[in-house]
């Protein structure tokens, strides 16, 4: 189960991966001739619409450490932290982009990328995994107490047998078991030797009966 999880998680890691690198390519083919025009606005009005969007939770655009634009984040406070990895961050991957154009640097992208589904899908997946075993679990039950009805049904047979051999009665019959398992084996050498037990009773009862004539 542990395993099916990890697998699971890092595949929704690697999709994640790759969304991030659309976002960071769309942001300097959409970014960078703003930024040589300076066209402020339009950027503003772009930032702004992604962030909208819910899937970027803040974007602030830096140039020589002084901040040119930002949307959904407080330009007075610090920027956070940046992250290295998705497994260790909490809902927001803080991360940072380069806006450069034929090797000139023209800014600064600094934003936080929403990642809060993936906890969403790994307790999801925890979750259905969990139920899947108790399904499973319950199931091998259920089978495992047929298994255990059918092995005992078929040994208080082979028990009632023994009981009227010993006590003298050579013609009880077994009912065949139409299987290929230890207790049909057992059943079918069982009959056999009820049936040489019975001749040798019978050929004693004759030499007997000779004997005291």
């Amino acid at each position: 189960m542990y395993n099916n999880i990890k697998t699971t998680e890092q595949h929704l890691i690697a999709q994640t991966q790759n969304n991030l690198s659309e976002i960071k390519y769309s942001m300097t083919s959409t970014l960078s001739g703003l930024l040589i025009a300076r066209d402020y606005g339009s950027i503003k009005s772009i930032i702004d619409e992604l962030t909208a969007k819910n899937k970027i939770s803040y974007i602030v655009i830096k140039k020589d450490d002084k901040v040119l634009l930002s949307s959904g984040f407080y330009e007075k406070k610090d920027l956070p932290n940046l992250n290295n990895d998705f497994e260790t961050s909490g809902n927001i991957y803080n991360t940072k982009h380069e806006i450069d154009f034929y090797g000139q640097n023209y800014a600064t992208v600094y934003f936080g990328l929403d990642i809060s589904f993936l906890k969403s899908a790994k307790q999801q997946i925890i979750y259905q995994s969990i139920v899947i075993s108790i399904i499973g679990l319950f199931v091998g039950f259920i089978l495992l107490f047929v298994v255990i009805l059918w092995l005992t049904k078929s040994l208080d047979r082979l028990t009632n047998v023994a009981v009227e051999i010993s006590n003298g009665n050579f013609d009880v019959k077994i009912d065949e078991i139409k299987d290929y398992n230890e207790i049909a084996l057992l059943s079918h050498y069982f009959s056999d030797m009820i049936s040489t037990i019975s001749e040798q009773f019978e050929t004693i009862k004759k030499i007997t009966k000779n004997f005291k004539r």
